[in-house]
């Protein structure tokens, strides 16, 4: 069979981000079928979706994300992933097409119907792609795990998730071009998890990877890594987990493993405070992390609370003092105006932040309301949207006691003297020249936000 595995997302800002989650499927594709794959980050011309050499039976295209969740400044990809599928169709008319990937997952029905498609795998899609690739041609095709259809009386369908299946094994890179996501991006992305049990009111990650932890072997990990660091001369990775530290005990294995075989490499990811401590935190640093992402969201205890965040103020200032006591750069991630933040509120956020004194902010205002998620049915009581509204295209929550402008006004002002903040939805720091700028200067490998000087 000839298969066509296509990644849509062309988004470069702050930078390109390898498809992590297609190399994964392709890793999965039976042996003997011939697999080749579009990445329309790399080819800019829709023209590389037809090779008339090549016509596949299959074509399998995923999106990442159907929007760059920034307010005011949104931007929907969903027109740019109809024109896709309209030249697919084009290219390849006898093909059968598949969607997939974490944006595809929180519409799978609207996004069918939008494009004019009848099959989506919902959620991780290894297994499910390969039965597809299995049975094709029979009736078992609408068997396969986590699959979404449109049926022929015109229904919507969906087989529900199977049970947890364990985390293993690597991604298929040799299908992408790693090599230019290290030049553009500086950086490889590996995953150590799946799954996350926190209930943030906005978050996705449950609806898309479940709510149970499934856990990499260090091992595993750490093989992959090291893979990477002598094939493709990666310097520098990004742990993509929810939370790296989540559980400590396995954050503590994957740092005793890269020690044990003394690997040279450099990384970055996110991290939960509570489960944080200054002796995992130096050894992390000792394994060759460079600096740690915090998802702080607020510094408000009472918007913690409304926004069911699983950490205190306490534990923010506790992780802030150990980094700068064993010199690890940190970035706070902000979230201002969701639910029941007033001024006061956003106020106790940029003292805290005053307090931690951090390598960098990054700053949204407004969360994106997302299907399924707690935010939605706050926003659909408050009439923030309209009963049966649809969410494909940004909407986002901004508490009017705190009020939209008035917050923009004040991050336009604070980051003049404030240099180390990052706010993406004024493009504070964040425009492709400043990232290419930025990239440019210090020809270094890691995350941009440990280069931003106060």
């Amino acid at each position: 069979m000839k298969i066509l595995l296509v990644s849509i997302n062309n988004e470069t800002k702050p930078y390109p981000v390898f498809p992590l989650g297609l190399a994964y499927v392709a890793s999965a594709v039976p042996p003997g079928d011939d697999v080749r794959a579009v990445d329309l980050c790399v080819e800019e011309d829709l023209g590389a979706l037809a090779d008339p050499l090549f016509r596949p039976d299959l074509v399998g295209i995923s999106v990442r994300n159907v929007d760059n969740l920034t307010f005011p400044l949104s931007e929907s990809y969903v027109p740019f992933l109809k024109k896709v599928v309209e030249s697919m169709k084009r290219a390849a008319s006898s093909a059968r097409i598949v969607m997939g990937g974490s944006g595809y997952s929180l519409f799978p029905e609207e996004l069918l119907r939008y494009l004019g498609l009848d099959l989506g795998i919902v959620g991780e899609g290894e297994e499910a792609f390969a039965w597809i690739v299995e049975h094709m041609e029979d009736a078992r095709l609408y068997e396969a795990p986590n699959l979404a259809w449109i049926a022929r009386d015109g229904s919507f369908r969906r087989n529900p998730f199977g049970s947890p299946r364990p985390f293993r094994g690597h991604p298929d890179r040799r299908l992408f071009s790693t090599a230019h996501y290290l030049v553009e991006g500086g950086m490889a992305n590996v995953q150590t998890k799946r799954g996350c049990h926190y209930k943030c009111i906005y978050c996705t990650y449950p609806a898309i990877d479940g709510s149970t932890i499934r856990l990499r072997e260090p091992a595993d990990i750490v093989d992959e890594i090291e893979g990477l660091v002598l094939n493709a001369g990666v310097e520098y990775v990004y742990f993509v987990d929810d939370i790296f530290n989540e559980p400590p005990v396995h954050a503590e294995a994957v740092c005793d493993e890269i020690l044990r075989r003394r690997l040279s490499v450099r990384w970055t990811g996110f991290v939960n405070p509570t489960k944080l401590s200054r002796d995992l935190l130096s050894k992390m640093k000792a394994a060759g992390c460079e600096g740690i992402e915090l998802g702080t969201d607020t510094g408000s205890p009472a918007v913690m609370r409304t926004m069911r965040k699983s950490f205190s103020v306490e534990s923010i200032r506790r992780a802030a003092d150990d980094c700068r006591a064993l010199g690890l750069p940190f970035c706070h991630y902000l979230i201002f105006g969701g639910p029941g933040e007033t001024r006061e509120t956003f106020m106790e956020t940029v003292q805290l932040m005053e307090e931690t004194d951090p390598t960098a902010v990054i700053a949204m205002v407004g969360p994106r309301i997302y299907p399924g998620t707690e935010l939605e049915t706050i926003a659909r009581r408050e009439s923030v949207i309209g009963e049966g509204e649809s969410l494909l295209f940004p909407r986002f929550y901004v508490s009017p006691a705190m009020g939209a402008e008035w917050a923009l006004d004040f991050l336009r002002g604070y980051c003049r003297t404030h240099r180390n903040w990052v706010v993406p939805g004024l493009e504070i720091n964040a425009g492709r020249e400043v990232t290419r700028a930025l990239r440019s200067r210090y020809r270094a490998a890691g995350p941009l936000w440990s280069r931003l000087r106060k």
